[in-house]
């Protein structure tokens, strides 16, 4: 499960991506006309971890979800989550 990092209640605007780089919330347009920039939404100032990965969430704050690196590791989460006759 998520854990919120920083509650920024952003409203989320469907025409847009939305990204966390260099501790700020950023966006950029779904559909790229001529290279269009990004703009910053909000800057929240976190330290980005890089065991984790960040994004904003359904009530637009900052959440982290520890990323899967160990091949190992993720390989027993989803074989315990996708089958459930599977005994860990």
């Amino acid at each position: 499960m998520p854990e919120k990092v920083a509650k920024t209640g952003i409203k989320k605007d469907g025409n847009y991506i939305y990204f966390i780089e260099d501790g700020a919330v950023w966006r950029v347009p779904r559909r790229q006309i001529d290279d269009a920039e990004r703009e910053m939404v909000v800057d929240v100032g976190i330290l980005l971890e890089p065991s984790f990965i960040y994004f904003v969430d359904r009530d637009g704050d900052v959440v982290r979800s520890r990323r899967c690196v160990d091949t190992g590791s993720c390989a027993a989460i989803s074989a315990s989550t996708d089958d459930p006759s599977h005994e860990a």
